[in-house]
């Protein structure tokens, strides 16, 4: 269902709220997307450092494959 808005809703609008949310939305968007690039960097960084073999290597590759996962996400958004 599309909620339509009238002139009146329009004009009442407090777009200082709005632009509020929109930066403390921004906020919540920045912190979850350095805390991912650390998770991943430790994560990858580390199994690099302590991990040998063919399961490692398919490891990092899947790791990698959820990191790029998670930044075409957030280009999409």
């Amino acid at each position: 269902m599309t909620a339509v808005l009238t002139w009146q809703q329009l004009r009442n609008l407090k777009l200082t709220e709005l632009q509020d949310a929109a930066d403390g939305w921004g906020e919540v968007s920045n912190r979850a997307d350095a805390g991912r690039d650390r998770v991943s960097n430790e994560m990858t960084n580390r199994l690099q450092q302590t991990q040998k073999g063919e399961a490692a290597s398919a490891a990092l590759g899947r790791l990698k494959q959820l990191d790029r996962n998670g930044e075409s996400d957030l280009l999409r958004n």
